[in-house]
């Protein structure tokens, strides 16, 4: 705990071990969260009497570098670096509900319609990095515009049916869900085409990022899609 391979070295097999562990989890043979095991782990050599670092920097550390055993395991299946960069926030709970996630991310990852997707995607979150998270909670009497009125329906609609897809945690159908959130695509694009989300007015242009907001968290159910890599963008 704690002594982590460097280099090529790697004296008690841990990049090996991981990777065992990883494919026992990704075919079914055990079940169960990997930081949970991890934890487990700790607190009973601690119970031991041994000295070890602080625990959330050894969970950090040991995060990281399973990351990077699950990375080459999906890299060496044929799947996209980028596909697998965009589900690292929680991807070792559960491996093979991450593996569905990759693998129905891939099956859409060159289709110039989830192409145009996530442009739009990464705008909107580009535009919610450069702003203040602390903002009044979304309003629907402050829609105004007829296209982020349509976008605020079409979101609550998708929203809806993404919320009962995943009633099952385990039996999640991510073919299913990225065609529900594919269906928001036009409303995205209408509401960047006819809405000014940065105007003067504070309370409305609050609004709209409010807006833009639960749109990318409910992409965020599935992955990061601003880790896609757009080729020829040069989105701001």
């Amino acid at each position: 705990m704690g002594f982590l391979p460097t280099g090529s070295a790697d004296p008690y097999g841990q990049r090996r071990y991981i990777l065992g562990v990883i494919r026992l989890l990704a075919d079914g043979y055990i079940e169960g969260s990997l930081p949970e095991y991890f934890s487990r782990a700790f607190d009973l050599y601690m119970q031991g009497g041994f000295a070890l670092k602080d625990k959330k920097k050894v969970t950090e550390d040991f995060e990281e570098f399973t990351f990077q055993r699950l990375e080459n395991y999906l890299l060496s299946a044929g799947l996209k670096y980028d596909v697998i960069k965009s589900i690292k926030d929680g991807a070792l709970r559960n491996i093979k509900d991450t593996i569905s996630r990759v693998k129905a991310i891939t099956a859409v990852r060159d289709l110039p319609e989830f192409l145009s997707l996530v442009a739009a995607l990464t705008r909107a979150f580009n535009i919610l990095k450069k702003t203040p998270a602390d903002r009044a909670e979304f309003s629907l009497n402050l829609l105004q515009e007829e296209e982020e009125k349509a976008l605020y329906e079409h979101f609550k609609e998708t929203s809806d049916e993404v919320q009962k897809l995943f009633l099952v945690p385990d039996m999640v159908d991510y073919p299913e869900v990225m065609r529900k959130l594919s269906s928001l695509r036009p409303s995205i694009d209408k509401f960047f085409d006819k809405v000014m989300v940065m105007v003067p007015d504070e309370t409305l242009r609050n609004n709209r990022l409010s807006l833009l907001d639960m749109v990318v968290n409910l992409y965020l159910k599935v992955a990061d899609f601003s880790e896609i890599v757009v080729e020829g963008s040069n989105i701001v």
